[in-house]
């Protein structure tokens, strides 16, 4: 392990990554992101902005993302063996979306508990937090009975099993508040659009993340990334009708 990258580990295969970027690669990757993408294809989703299949938009970015020291740390972090790991293409964008508790294997229609662990399958994250409000909030995992908050600075990694229960930043107290009553009153998509056009009303700069899944290069792996990708056009398609 390079002597400028510390691993903290959370436990349950949860890590932060700190030094993999500096911080003009940190910034360069979210430029290119915005810069490389079309606006016209992002979607209403999580009451914020989603860009599914983000590699597919932005095929730099990968390369931007995945530098040696990445790929050496997490080979040695979950003991990968040579040509062993495999990143899908299954990837996105978030701009200023809220999380619920879930886990990542579609209640088992993407990969069942024993397959993604067998495969190693993990999610990549990295964060831009509001440069007005630093929230330690930024994601949260359910961890040995307690919710655990990762402390992360711009330029952290996050590297998470996608069988453990997680969220992302929940909003404010009053838009959690919001999202918790009028849930039950209005739709959802009439929901995600009241808190889209409240968040360019309050001018708050975006809360940005990208992430991407990898795992042992096998069929369990193969199966995950097509379930995600065939969710993926499913989405696009809803947002053309």
């Amino acid at each position: 392990m390079s002597n400028s990258i510390s691993v903290k580990d959370y436990g349950d295969g949860v890590f932060r990554l700190r030094g993999v970027y500096s911080e003009k690669e940190f910034n360069d990757i979210f430029k290119s992101v915005k810069e490389g993408t079309d606006e016209r294809s992002f979607l209403n989703l999580l009451y914020g902005k989603v860009l599914p299949s983000l590699f597919e938009f932005n095929p730099d970015i990968k390369n931007m993302l995945v530098n040696e020291k990445l790929i050496n740390c997490i080979k040695k972090i979950l003991n990968f063996k040579e040509n062993e790991l495999r990143i899908t293409k299954h990837s996105d964008y978030h701009i200023n979306t809220l999380g619920g508790w879930h886990k990542d294997l579609g209640q088992g229609s993407y990969s069942s508990y024993e397959n993604a662990v067998k495969s190693k399958i993990y999610k990549y994250g990295l964060i831009k937090q509001s440069s007005e409000k630093k929230v330690n909030l930024a994601t949260q995992f359910f961890i040995n009975g307690k919710v655990v908050v990762p402390e992360i600075e711009d330029g952290d990694i996050i590297l998470f099993p996608t069988y453990i229960l997680h969220r992302g930043y929940p909003g404010n107290l009053f838009i959690s508040n919001l999202r918790r009553i009028f849930s039950r009153i209005i739709s959802y998509k009439r929901l995600n659009l009241i808190i889209n056009k409240l968040n360019e009303f309050s001018k708050q700069k975006d809360r940005e993340a990208i992430f991407f899944t990898f795992g042992k290069d096998s069929e369990m792996l193969e199966d995950f990334e097509r379930a995600n990708l065939q969710r993926a056009k499913k989405q696009f398609a809803e947002n053309e009708n």
